[in-house]
This record gives C-alpha cells, sequence and structure tokens, in this order.
C-alpha cells in the first residue's frame, strides 16, 4: 500500500513539515500585512526552506 508523502515541488525532498497555525497566527501579529504570502504557505522543505 503506497502513501501519499509530500514531496518538495523545487528539490523533490521528502523531508517537509507542515507549516503550523498557530506559526501563521505569530507571523501575523509580528509582520501583519507583509506576512500575507507566509499564511498562504502549508508546508515548508526542511532540505531547501521553500515554502509552499
Amino acid at each position: 500500500m503506497m502513501t501519499n508523502v509530500p514531496t518538495c515541488p523545487t528539490c523533490g525532498s521528502t523531508d517537509v513539515k507542515k507549516i503550523s497555525t498557530s506559526s501563521k497566527v505569530g507571523a501575523a501579529v509580528l509582520i501583519g500585512v507583509f506576512a500575507l504570502g507566509k499564511i498562504s504557505k502549508t508546508f515548508k522543505c526542511n532540505t531547501c526552506g521553500y515554502q509552499w
């Protein structure tokens, strides 16, 4: 049986983590409107740092 493992669209790594909601809220509080790009992201690659 195959499981759905997210892979980084940039480097192909499977070493990714889900960005927590609390992290998104913290970014919004700290940097306000400039956090809009970060808030919309769901995953972050631990290898290359790409967020999507």
